[in-house]
């Protein structure tokens, strides 16, 4: 069994250009070591029932740093912040993700959605695709394998898939050394049913853009059901692109699979009080609204999902929950 200390550490940077995250030799440090809280119902909504002792909510990540607010992380920029640990997004998506829903569809106030509203803790039960944006440490796109993973069989005939995805490849390399982790690690009851490999799940570099897509699209021609991504938008310029793939990606799939009700679940959490850098709320939506000539429909989930507000708040403002669908 791999330890984290066997995990841990240095591996070749493919941008050595930052001094502070890399050593003399060129590798780049990834050494510290984060918990990430998985809500209980991620397990207690599983068919396998994986719920068990407060030792098994709970996932341990290599990452360049930790700290539980807007601390200071040394090195940290613009390109690299997805090799940081950022609490509280992980936390609350997943929440949403595995709340339990009795009804497929409720009634919406979107008048443009003719009321029809689907939560996305029903459209991942039914999903068998997931693809994680911009997922940095990888640790959603791994919250939702070990869930997706104990609703099903080891022998199922349609095993479910999930890709984690990230535009620096050294965020999807420390991606791939945290789901060796997790699933090398015996002793967590978390990840049990993952290790049976009824679920998927692979680490790949996408870049946002839709110049960037031929070569992803080759390789996943089907596109995704459910589309998440976690704390993932760090500047205005970054908004017509994330949103260009998310619409291609959804175009996909509903064009591929006439059974898939794709949507994308962003969550958000709003820093442009920090810096002007930083969009707010109102300019995601905006954005998503403006892709692809208003193709695309946006509303911030209201609802509790157990996140106390010291979670929820903090230096850089609330975690909130973007649902995202076609028109």
């Amino acid at each position: 069994m791999a330890s984290v200390d066997a995990i841990a550490g240095c591996f070749p940077s493919r941008d050595g250009s930052d001094e502070s995250l890399d050593g003399d030799d060129g590798m780049l440090d990834l050494s510290s070591v984060v918990t990430l809280d998985i809500p209980s119902c991620v397990l207690t909504t599983s068919a396998n029932n994986l719920s068990g002792s407060d030792g098994a909510l709970k996932l341990n990540l290599l990452a360049c740093a930790s700290a539980d607010g807007e601390g200071d992380r040394p090195g940290c920029r613009q390109g690299n912040t997805g090799l940081f640990y950022w609490r509280g997004a992980s936390e609350g998506l997943l929440r949403v993700l595995f709340s339990t829903h009795e009804n497929d569809v409720g009634n919406g106030d979107d008048d443009d959605n003719d009321g029809a509203f689907v939560h996305p803790s029903v459209a991942l039960a039914k999903a068998t695709r997931v693809l994680e944006l911009g997922a940095g440490l990888g640790g959603a796109g791994i919250g939702v394998a070990v869930g997706m993973a104990g609703r099903q069989s080891p022998d199922a005939q349609i095993k479910g898939v999930v890709v984690i995805t990230d535009g620096n490849p050294d965020a999807v390399e420390a991606s791939r050394r945290n789901v060796d982790l997790v699933m090398n690690d015996e002793t967590n009851m978390a990840t049990k049913a993952l290790r049976t490999r009824c679920v998927d799940v692979s680490c790949e570099v996408l870049l946002w853009g839709q110049a960037n897509h031929d070569v992803f699209f080759e390789k996943h021609p089907d596109s995704f059901d459910v589309v998440v991504g976690c704390d993932l938008i760090y500047s205005h310029e970054q908004l017509p692109m994330l949103f260009a793939t998310i619409w291609q990606l959804l175009k996909t799939r509903r064009e591929r699979s006439t059974n898939s009700n794709p949507m994308a679940v962003i969550a958000f959490r709003d820093r442009s009080r920090l810096s002007p850098v930083h969009p707010n709320l109102d300019a995601v939506l905006t954005a998503a609204f403006m892709a692809r000539k208003g193709g695309l429909l946006a509303e911030v989930l209201g609802g509790d999902y157990g996140g106390s507000e010291a979670e929820y708040e903090g230096a850089a403002g609330r975690v909130q929950i973007i649902l995202i669908t076609l028109q």
